[in-house]
């Protein structure tokens, strides 16, 4: 699969997502062993089984709802449906590379009951040429990484959102941390949007989530575009809004 049908595939499941996501939100957090996936050199003739461990390190009992694959090529499966703090589970991945289609790109897209309701992981690889190329055996156990970093995420990366004219509305975004070292935020650049006061810098401990009130006024007609970068001491996220005012 190409990189421009792997980024259609994921879009159509974001969408998917927002229109699925619970009501009310909890503050489960689910961290994976790895989540972009280096299989190397692999044989189209083989379909790979994949455990993937999972852990919740947030402060909320997390279920897990659907998982979904952007291909028919591949599956994916859980051990447990729920995951109370600090329990384990193993996601299942078979996977079927497709013959000429090198390099691959598949993503596994999970949906949770938290304020992060999406998690995607990616597989990528190539197709060898031969047998002796291969760089992996049919059963492919990942296992964790040792790191140190913060992992920042967001609920969401963009929405469109409407309302009437002169309408102010206040939406939450929730910023969580994967990693094992605690998350700085330390600035905000945004146009067109305005975040509730938060002192900063403000730290983000391993597993907690953060709510962002971002305040949106609807004074403009037409469609508008905003944006909202949050600048961490790990890397810069991006957030973006588009607002449409209804007649």
């Amino acid at each position: 699969m190409s990189k421009e049908k792997y980024f259609i595939n994921c879009l159509f499941i974001i969408y998917f997502t927002f229109l699925t996501s619970p009501l009310i939100a909890g503050n489960g957090v689910l961290k994976f062993a790895q989540q972009a996936i280096q299989l190397g050199k692999v044989d189209a003739s083989i379909e790979y089984k994949i455990s993937i461990p999972i852990k919740n390190i947030g402060t909320d009992t997390l279920k897990l709802l659907r998982v979904s694959t952007d291909c028919g090529c591949s599956s994916a499966k859980f051990s447990s449906n729920a995951l109370a703090v600090g329990e384990e589970a193993i996601l299942s991945v078979n996977f079927k590379p497709t013959i000429g289609e090198t390099p691959f790109y598949r993503s596994i897209i999970v949906l949770t009951d938290s304020k992060i309701p999406q998690y995607t992981v990616t597989l990528e690889g190539e197709i060898a040429n031969t047998k002796k190329e291969v760089s992996i055996s049919e059963e492919v156990a990942i296992n964790w990484k040792d790191s140190q970093k913060s992992i920042p995420i967001l609920s969401a990366y963009s929405l469109k959102v409407k309302g009437r004219e002169n309408e102010l509305r206040t939406i939450p975004l929730y910023i969580s941390n994967l990693g094992e070292k605690a998350l700085i935020i330390e600035s905000f650049d945004m146009k067109g949007l305005r975040i509730e006061t938060i002192q900063l810098p403000r730290t983000i401990p391993k597993g907690y989530i953060m709510s962002l009130p971002l305040k949106i006024d609807f004074s403009d007609i037409g469609n508008q575009l905003h944006y909202l970068k949050i600048n961490t001491d790990e890397r810069t996220l991006m957030f973006r809004l588009q607002t449409v005012v209804n007649d």
